[in-house]
């Protein structure tokens, strides 16, 4: 029996929105209020609300007309997840991969695979407020999160820099006057050891301050160079962050940040050439795929270096009539990289040091609402510079006959200007709420540079250009009873345009715009143990930034427009009072409408690539499945003398997706499964956990690449990992 199409699939998906949306209509505020009573056990138990900073302040998750999934620190531990690649586990229809390096996340469909200085993500990743704008900062583990935001559909009014995907706001957790503390220790296989410590007290009677730390050694790869004999496959990582809170008065906050990084990894960039290409030419040493997806053979593969770190300062006034806010922040990262271009053991392509060194800074000035407004308003303008650099990027290629060398230098240069305002009135009585708003975004951009050969200087860049676009968002919500929300929205959002760092004489890509639909439900049931939200939403994406690696650097263009339609649904419930169950789905179709002229790479007789162009028109987009579903639950024993076992598994589907327009290489579907178990001591404070992830062993790619003249090839993910932690809280 075949298995239903994506159409049947919406279909089906939309008549189980719609259906449980009409029986809460239908049932009403008494009704439902009788079936939570004559389900109240004697011993109430509930699940928490969950704050978020969705529209720039903090409401419940339940209030906000916007799909926002909530990732809360208890479940990053519980499902051993430390950076935003393993974020996929617990968000519907998020899919973040690696390229060379750097992570790269697309949202509904909706995200950029270059890692070119300068480029910025079409899915932001912000923390505490703050733009992380090279995509090479994104690869950081997670350090003293209270808990992770993840915004889906455009984001083109509140927040700094204007998005067509998305974003991911990561939120740290404030330090407090209390001391108290956390460390802890594990060790995995792949002989790898993690730690990390977190401190926090009062300073003075109005300073208080925190320090968190943690890092990673893994000390075993994956994989082997089959070439070089080094280890492949790995991630060190160290991470430190602090804050300093003051509050001199009641209406006054200030808040210090600093931070600082440094990971070690080749994730991405270590590849294998795909298992059903036939031996390759001589000049590639009649090389064969080996077996092992966790092996490299290329003459040339060393790990990526990233140094990031930042300073930020947040103030706060609140008046009588309104609240101030200014964030200011500086950011700096340098990454260092050696990418093998044909991933064969032939001394014949390579990138000898990719490097990037990205400089930004960002200054934001709110005006608020007080708290409890009738109507909730917010402005301000936005501020953002940056200064991307190539240090350069050198390749080395027998095929460019007497320029055996190209060393490209370039700066790409950022000034971007926003002003910004939404509110929110009710109407028609408390119940319903409009929301509307409106930005607009005027971008400076420029780059200069020059390619150099062994034998000369062959070209010169110097350009500039700016774009300007107005951004807004309407959106109608209705309580149906207090607990059920029922909202629908239309919004806009643009991507800026951006040079292409690897060929600076190429004229830039322009930004690219998106007009998105949405209706959702939010609800809480059964005396709030039951959380069902749900969405649809329909996307017109025009201009689209589509990026492909040639083989010797990005070619980026504009696909001409593309529709993304799809449902989603998202679970959190006690089934007992100490089994909680919570997980997510998410069906779409995605499809350029219209891509004549896409740059593909067909693959030759001899296994090679051949540049060539086609009509897309009708593909999928890249990294757009069909379908994903994530489910996990926790269980949680009391054991004799107080103490606790608790149980957590999480599983993940992902139905598989095409890695670029051409539609030509696919990642098939595949299963994830992560899973620990937990003691706690009676007094809380000492915690051992076993966990274990993928364990399945389940092989799949986070990247494949094409090239001219080069073999397909992909760098894995991680196989079967497991290990044991101890925790001691103070």
């Amino acid at each position: 029996m075949r298995a239903p199409g994506t159409s049947t699939r919406l279909w089906r998906l939309s008549m189980v929105l719609l259906a449980g949306a009409s029986g809460l209509m239908l049932c009403g505020p008494a009704s439902v209020a009788m079936a939570q009573q004559a389900s109240e056990p004697a011993d109430s138990f509930q699940l928490e609300e969950i704050v978020v900073t969705a529209q720039r302040r903090s409401e419940s998750l339940q209030s906000v007309p916007v799909t926002v999934s909530a990732v809360t620190a208890d479940m990053l531990e519980s499902r051993n997840m430390r950076s935003n690649e393993d974020l996929n586990v617990s968000v519907p229809n998020l899919n973040i991969q690696r390229a060379s390096g750097p992570v790269t996340p697309f949202l509904r469909g909706i995200g950029n695979n270059s890692t070119n200085p300068g480029q910025e993500q079409n899915v932001a990743i912000y923390v505490d407020g703050i733009y992380y704008a090279s995509m090479s900062a994104d690869v950081a583990s997670f350090n003293n999160v209270e808990r992770i935001e993840v915004l889906k559909g455009p984001q083109g009014t509140l927040f700094g820099r204007n998005t067509t995907g998305g974003l991911i706001q990561i939120v740290t957790k404030d330090p407090s006057r209390e001391f108290s503390g956390k460390a802890g220790i594990g060790y995995g296989n792949y002989n790898t050891l993690r730690g990390n410590l977190y401190v926090t007290g009062a300073v003075t009677d109005t300073i208080a301050a925190d320090l968190a730390m943690n890092g990673q050694k893994q000390n075993d790869g994956w994989g082997n160079n089959v070439v070089t004999g080094k280890k492949v496959h790995y991630r060190n990582d160290f991470n430190v962050r602090s804050k300093w809170l003051w509050d001199p008065s009641e209406v006054t906050r200030v808040t210090l940040s600093a931070d600082y990084s440094f990971t070690q990894d080749d994730v991405g960039s270590g590849r294998q050439i795909l298992r059903d290409l036939p031996a390759l030419p001589a000049t590639f040493n009649n090389y064969a795929f080996n077996g092992n997806i966790y092996d490299v053979s290329g003459d040339a593969s060393e790990p990526d270096k990233t140094k990031t770190g930042g300073i930020s300062l947040n103030a706060r006034h609140d008046f009588d009539a309104f609240s101030i806010v200014n964030i200011a922040a500086f950011r700096k990262l340098v990454r260092n990289s050696v990418l093998d271009l044909e991933n064969t053991p032939a001394p014949r392509s390579r990138a000898d040091g990719y490097d990037e060194t990205t400089e930004t800074f960002s200054n934001e000035f709110q005006v608020l609402s007080p708290v409890g407004a009738p109507v909730s308003w917010i402005a301000g303008v936005y501020y953002f510079w940056a200064d991307a650099r190539a240090d350069p990027i050198q390749i080395w290629n027998i095929g460019l006959g007497p320029a055996l060398y190209q060393r490209i230098d370039d700066s790409l240069k950022t000034n971007s200007y926003s002003a910004f305002a939404q509110a929110t009135f009710p109407i028609f009585g408390d119940r319903t709420k409009l929301t509307t708003g409106v930005r607009y975004t005027r971008d400076n951009k420029s780059i200069t540079g020059t390619i150099n050969t062994a034998l000369a200087t062959i070209a010169t860049a110097d350009q500039s250009t700016h774009w300007g676009k107005a951004t807004w968002r309407a959106s109608l919500d209705h309580k149906l009873t207090d607990n059920v929300m029922a909202y629908a929205s239309f919004s806009t959002g643009f991507k800026s345009g951006v040079y292409n760092a690897t060929s600076p004489t190429q004229a830039p890509v322009n930004p690219e715009k998106i007009q998105a639909y949405e209706v959702g439900l939010k609800s809480d049931l059964l005396d709030r143990r039951l959380r069902l939200n749900g969405a649809g939403y329909f996307y017109q994406y025009d201009d689209i930034q589509v990026s492909k690696f040639t083989g010797l650097g990005i070619s980026q263009q504009n696909a001409a427009s593309a529709e993304i339609k799809g449902l989603e649904v998202e679970i959190d419930a006690y089934l007992l009072e100490n089994l909680r169950l919570n997980g997510g789905a998410s069906i779409q179709k995605s499809e350029f409408t219209e891509f004549p002229g896409a740059v593909s790479f067909v693959r030759g007789a001899n296994g090679l690539g051949v540049q060539t162009t086609i009509d897309a028109t009708g593909n999928s987009l890249p990294r757009a499945p069909d379908m994903t579903m994530n489910l996990g639950f926790e269980y949680t024993h009391d054991l004799a003398g107080g103490s606790e076992l608790s149980f957590n598994g999480a599983f993940y589907h992902n139905d598989g997706f095409f890695w670029d327009a051409d539609n030509r290489l696919k990642q098939p579907s595949y299963n994830l499964i992560n899973a620990s178990i937990a003691w706690t001591s009676p007094d809380g404070n000492t915690r051992v956990r076993l966990w274990g992830a993928n364990l399945g062993n389940k092989e799949y790619y986070t990247y494949v690449s094409s090239g001219n003249g080069n073999p397909d090839a992909g760098s894995p993910g991680a196989p079967r990992t497991y290990g044991i932690t101890l925790d001691y809280s103070f």
